[in-house]
């Protein structure tokens, strides 16, 4: 899926999603499988996380 993406889109924009979506499954794998919790602050860093993909994207000229 990657590589299609890069097709059209610039390989910065296109990784970052990428490497969000994992970042976000390893957080999110034992909340649901472990019923575990977490601690504010790991809550906070997946809304940075989000907020640093976001607005490079919204920043872009070449997205559509």
């Amino acid at each position: 899926m990657l590589s299609l993406s890069v097709k059209t889109i610039p390989l910065g924009l296109a990784y970052a999603p990428w490497a969000e979506i994992g970042t976000k499954t390893v957080f999110l794998i034992p909340l649901i499988a472990f019923k575990s919790g977490a601690e504010p602050i790991a809550w906070v860093g997946i809304v940075l996380v989000t907020i640093g993909i976001v607005f490079p994207y919204l920043g872009s000229t070449t997205h559509t």
